[in-house]
Order: structure tokens, then sequence, then C-alpha cells
């Protein structure tokens, strides 16, 4: 049976243990699997008995078990927590700052009493007081200390020094000592009824900016919202936040944050942001963000590779959330077959607001190409050149002369269709890079590792596994992903770098596996 590549553990209650965890390599004989967040791990533990496990590093101890003995080949633990594929959008749910709160109290003042009948047991305890239902978190305070002391049932006398009677010196009195006086007010017993229950402390609404998925707005000073309708999550609104205006998307209650933010609703609702519906808001001037430039890499795309102003930016677009691609794009589980010149190929597709795992499948075949992935304006995968004469020894010299002899690439802009490239109208030319600089060390795959743990050296967010363990870290055949965390941007840039001198490129995109769409 083959086990599924992804599996969600979530609502655990352990710190760092829920993630989407992705299958990176071997372990007793048996996949194991690795957060994408905080990298714990699923195990398999082999032992005076054998059975799947939950731990924050691999080989370590257990957190969450299954059944035991178990043979079973893929994880077997707990269904409530555990499950195949991504995890589902979580929900705002209250946290419990305040818990709950759980006490019996009792506080008396003891003292020893001179020698009379002790006070009956059979005291009334004062009512019950009912808690009111008035929030008071905000006002609460307990401040309690704890002694004990233990009386004995019937204090004893102590006997001190003697008198004589003199009357009969033979006659001894026995001379008792004083009764300790105590300043002690209370002569009952207070019991006070513990609070079951849960103190819930006040929230504030969270916001999210419309165009920033990583600035959050949190407040009760919220005016203008429409009293005839619900408010309901990821609905957008035009709003005035601290005297700007701004598009912002409702996330729901939040309890780790106090009033920050003053906002007033000035139009709305628009729709919904998990649906792409935030490009319907309107507050007088749209705000854009900052225009991204489609013909200049990014920095962080390679140490080495450097584009110049010899570049020819002859077209910018400005990236605004949409459900529909600003360019001819790649479908969810859609293909690309591209066969051309050396040179520099980015495809900006629209994979859409879903939130989850994003998996590109590439076939570089026998000319080395290096394939990235590029979201919210960084690179979140990288194969380095793998290809399939870079895994043979007969071949693998002459390859790696070719790709550090690479010194300048033309630079393609997929189109679908209606191009200006010959032979090949999916694509337009548009400028070149040049003052390229490839290291061995740096740009191309080593042949010394596998793909058991996935990413080998450089490589970022290689797919453990694929096509096998076995197969080598330069293969052609290679596996992408990255994690959507957010609904925006929609649009990922995928690059394609082949080709050499010698030959030209061919690759392949054999499927594009879109995150999941929000419920």
């Amino acid at each position: 049976m083959s086990c599924s590549s992804l599996y969600c553990i979530n609502n655990t209650g352990l710190l760092g243990a829920d993630d989407v965890y992705i299958t990176g390599g071997t372990y007793n004989g048996r996949s194991y699997w690795s957060g994408q967040t905080n990298s714990w791990k699923i195990y398999f533990y082999t032992g005076t008995t054998s059975y799947w496990c939950l731990s924050d590093t691999l080989g370590g101890s257990c957190y969450l078990t299954g059944k035991y003995p178990c043979v079973s080949s893929c994880p077997d633990l707990s269904s409530v927590y555990v499950f195949s594929g991504v995890c589902p959008t979580p929900t705002p749910t209250p946290t419990k700052n305040c818990d709950v709160l759980d006490f019996t109290a009792l506080f008396d003042c003891e003292y020893i009493p001179t020698p009379t009948p002790t006070p009956s047991a059979s005291v009334t305890p004062t009512p019950t007081v009912t808690p009111s239902s008035t929030n008071i978190c905000s006002i609460i305070g307990i401040d309690a200390s704890g002694y004990t002391y233990t009386p004995t049932p019937t204090p004893t006398p102590t006997v001190t020094p003697t008198m004589f009677d003199n009357n009969n010196l033979s006659k001894k009195i026995p001379f008792y000592s004083k009764s300790i006086s105590r300043n002690c007010p209370i002569t009952k017993f207070f019991e006070y009824t513990p609070i079951f229950g849960e103190i819930v402390c006040p929230g504030v609404m969270k916001w999210q900016d419309c165009y920033n998925s990583s600035t959050f707005y949190y407040s009760n000073l919220v005016g203008g919202l429409p009293t005839d309708e619900p408010l309901y999550p990821f609905m957008v609104f035009g709003a005035n936040v601290d005297k700007k205006n701004q598009c912002i998307s409702y996330l729901g209650i939040d309890y780790d944050h106090g009033n920050e933010n003053e906002i007033i609703i000035t139009s709305g609702p628009w729709g919904y942001s998990n649906l792409g519906d935030c490009i319907n808001c309107q507050i007088g001037t749209t705000p854009t963000p900052t225009p991204t430039p489609t013909i200049t890499p990014t920095n962080t795309q390679t140490p080495t590779l450097t584009p110049t102003n010899t570049q020819t930016p002859t077209q910018t677009q400005t990236v605004t959330p949409s459900k529909v691609p600003s360019q001819p794009s790649i479908p969810c589980n859609g293909s690309l077959n591209t066969a051309g010149n050396i040179g520099y190929y980015e495809i900006n597709t629209d994979i859409g607001t879903g939130l989850g795992i994003t998996t590109i499948t590439f076939d570089s075949q026998s000319v080395p190409d290096r394939f990235q992935i590029y979201w919210d304006e960084n690179l979140v995968a990288d194969s380095l050149f793998v290809g399939d004469t870079l895994s043979q020894p007969a071949y693998s010299a002459n390859a790696i002369l070719d790709i550090l002899a690479i010194k300048s690439y033309n630079k393609f802009i997929y189109v679908g269709k209606g191009g200006n490239v010959k032979g090949n109208a999916a694509w337009n030319t548009n400028g070149t890079i040049d003052n390229i600089s490839f290291t061995q060390e740096n740009d191309i795959a080593s042949s010394q590792g596998t793909r058991e743990n996935g990413s080998y050296g450089d490589q970022i967010n290689v797919v453990a596994g694929y096509p096998f363990p076995s197969n080598n870290s330069s293969d052609g055949n290679v596996q992408l992903f990255f994690n959507k965390t957010s609904a925006y941007p929609t649009t990922i840039k995928i690059i394609v770098m082949g080709g050499s001198n010698r030959v030209t490129t061919k690759w392949v995109i054999e499927k594009l596996e879109c995150p999941t769409i929000p419920a």
C-alpha cells in the first residue's frame, strides 16, 4: 500500500506538534515524515515492541503513539489528531488566556481555646454565591496566602512547677499555665464554593490588510459596521484605519492583543477575501502594491547570478489580487512542454487563494536545467541544475563545463500563444541577463547525495523520495513544493534556466498541483 506524502496533525495541544508533515526519508526500515514548521517527526519505533511515534526529534521520546505491536507501513496514529492530506483552514477560536480557574478556598484562623467545649461541627456554611454574568477578567484579582496548622483534638494543659498546700506540705497542687490569648476575630469556618467553568477574557476584532497579508489590525473601536447583517470571517470592507484608507478583511476575534488601531468602516462589504474579492473593494483610490518588474530576477535567486543594467526592462505589471491571472497561466493540474533555445524562461501563473502545499513536477530530460519557484517575491523552492547527464559519470564532466561556461541568457516570458519566438509561439523575447557566473558548489546539484531526504546541499524544498529514494540528487526528474500560508498573493513565478552554448534545452512541467481552496 502506498502511503500519503502529506499528513496533517491538528489540535493535539502539544506545542510545535500541529503541522503539515512531508515524507523525509526512511528510519528503522519505514518512511518517516517531517513537520514543515517545527521539524517534528512521525517515525516508526522498534524495540521490545513496534509502533508509530510522534516526537520532536527523529528517534526521540514519543508524545503520541499508535497501537502496538504494529506492522502497518504507513503512520497508524489516532485519527482524532492525524489524517492524510493538508490541514484544513483554521477558524478563529478563543485563546484561553484565563483558562479554567478551579479552586476551593477554606479560610480560617484557629487558636488554642481554654478547656471549653469545641465549636460544633454542624456549622452551616454560607450560601453559595452565584457568579455574575459580567466578564470579570479585566477586574478579577486573587491574592491568596496559605498557612497550615494541625490542632490537637483536645488541647492538653501544660503542667508547670507545682505549688504546695500550706496546711499540708505533703499535698501537691498542680499549677496550670495561663491560656494564651490570640487576637483572631473569626470563630467560624467559611467555605467558598469553587468556580467551575471557563473565564473568557475580552477579545478584539482581528483584521487583515487586503494587499499586505502580513499586516494585521486589532480593535473593538470599529465604527460604521453594517447593522442589518451579521459579520462573517473573510468579509472585505473599505475602511479608514488610523486615518489611512485601506481595504481590510475580517478574520474573527483575537484574544492575544488589545485595542491597537482605530477603524472606521467606509464601504462594503465587497465579498470575501478567501474568494478573491479584495479587488472589488473601493476606497476612493485603490491601494496598489509596489510594481514588481517582470524582467529582473530577485537577488535571492542564486548567490552568483547577478543581473546587470544591460537587461532591457521594457514591461512592468501591477500585481493585483484577482481570480483572473494577469498573464496566460498553467492551470491547476495542468502541464507545459517546452523545447527551445538556451535561455531564462519565466512563467507567471495563478494558483488561487487556497492555503497549503503547492507541488510542481519537472523533467529536465537529457539537458540539465534549473527549476525555481517564487512566491510573494521570495525564492521558496530551487532544484539547482539537475539532469540525467549530471547523474551519469560518462557525461557529467562535460555537462558541468557547459553550465559553468554560460555568461548570459536570453529571457523569455510565457504568453501562451501569439508570441514572437520563432518556432515557439508560446513565448515572447524579453531582453537579456548578462554577467552570469555559476559555480559548481552553489548552482549544480551534487551527484553525491540521493533523494531519500529530499533537498541535498543548497537545494530548497525538493520532495523526498521522488521519483525514488535511491535516485541521485541531480536526477532530471524532480518535484518542488512550498507551503502557501496566506490567500494572497495568488500568483507564483516559475523560473527555468537551461541549455548551453552547445545544445538547446528541452524541459517539461508535468503537473502543477495547486493548494486546496478554503471552505
